[in-house]
């Protein structure tokens, strides 16, 4: 693996993390319009859990981390159609 340092290419570095303010679970098909559903708990984990790279050799820390995430932002599924479109959504919708 090669470690780049973002700040060779002019970009600001941040020391703490920043609070997620949407998670959208989508799939893209063709001319679908992006209407999505909000999951709770136990669902909205699992949605997350089957993307969750670590969780096979981390998974206490895993579910941790998504239970953390869960109750504290919003968790979104549906299909999508032009990723522009969904995005111009989500952005609105975080105003």
């Amino acid at each position: 693996m090669v470690a780049i340092d973002p700040s060779a290419y002019g970009a600001e570095v941040g020391t703490r993390g920043i609070p997620v303010g949407v998670v959208a679970v989508t799939q893209y098909k063709p001319g679908v319009r992006f209407r999505p559903r909000r999951l709770h708990g136990g669902k909205a984990i699992l949605e997350l859990l089957r993307d969750t790279v670590p969780a096979r050799r981390a998974p206490r820390r895993s579910l941790k981390t998504l239970e953390r995430l869960v109750s504290r932002t919003t968790v979104l599924k549906d299909a999508r159609g032009e990723a522009d479109a969904t995005a111009d959504m989500l952005l609105r919708r975080m105003e």
